[in-house]
């Protein structure tokens, strides 16, 4: 499970133009024509399979669970049309449990430099094993 967290956010709403296409506004009726140049993501990543009725995906790696949780990579890919690019964390944070301590569960804060993204642009958060397969993505819609 994941959120994302930019005081940016607070009050923004959609609202559509003659022509039906949505627009995004601030909380103080600016329109909105960027991402914020930062953002946080808050993820709760779990091995406990009663969290949601839904059977979990396979990974290939051969560590054990508490260890695969502990070890997790993430970035951003932002695309552009069909053109795509990575950004890296500018900060990771376990805010859980104590690292050395096994647990099924792991907390993480993971912030983000975005720059100047165009808010038409697609802005995705990828989880990666230790090897770098794909385990989940989330998907910062705003529009």
């Amino acid at each position: 499970m994941a959120s994302v967290e930019n005081p940016t956010f607070q009050g923004l709403y959609r609202y559509p133009d003659k022509r039906g296409r949505l627009h995004l506004y601030s909380a103080n009726d600016q329109p909105l024509t960027y991402y914020p140049s930062r953002v946080q993501f808050r993820l709760t990543a779990s091995a406990r399979e009663k969290l949601i009725e839904d059977k979990p995906f396979d990974t290939r790696s051969k560590l054990d669970m508490s260890d695969l949780l502990r070890q997790l990579r993430f970035r951003v890919k932002v695309f552009h049309g069909l053109e795509y690019r990575y950004i890296a964390p500018s900060q990771v944070q376990d805010i859980g449990l104590p690292g050395d301590v096994p647990y099924d569960e792991r907390i993480y804060r993971i912030g983000f430099e975005l720059g100047k993204i165009p808010i038409d642009d697609r802005v995705v958060m990828e989880v990666l094993t230790p090897s770098g397969e794909r385990l989940c993505k989330f998907h910062l819609d705003l529009l």
